[in-house]
């Protein structure tokens, strides 16, 4: 992997992410982030881009322990499709585009109880 972008490519090194929001149709994900110099810049993406996104990391979903607790959920059909939002103790939300045989997949298995089930593709 190339520590530099290709000639004539932005880069931005990013040190934190500000904000986060869902276009209004659900189709893009816009970041806006800080990069190591204190400098804004944004970014959108598919929302379909995500789950990619999310394989290239290593697959360690208690990190340090950590694991959170979902207060609360609500699954919207949007014109993008469902968006499946899962809500945080500290009120943060994480959304998720998702199809519904996933939906009924992840119901099914909870339905199971006990077993451990770790993916659904």
């Amino acid at each position: 992997m190339r520590d530099e972008p290709p000639p004539h490519h932005p880069h931005i090194d990013a040190a934190e992410i500000d904000r986060i929001d869902v276009g209004d149709d659900g189709r893009r994900l816009y970041l806006r982030v800080r990069d190591t110099r204190g400098r804004h810049a944004s970014v959108s993406l598919p929302v379909d881009c995500v789950g990619t996104i999310l394989t290239a990391v290593p697959h360690a979903p208690a990190r340090n322990g950590a694991i959170h607790r979902v207060d609360g959920w609500s699954l919207q059909d949007t014109p993008g499709g469902l968006l499946l939002t899962l809500r945080l103790p500290d009120g943060a939300e994480i959304a998720f585009a998702v199809t519904s045989w996933q939906i009924e997949a992840m119901a099914s298995l909870a339905g199971q109880g006990g077993r451990d089930h770790r993916r659904l593709n």
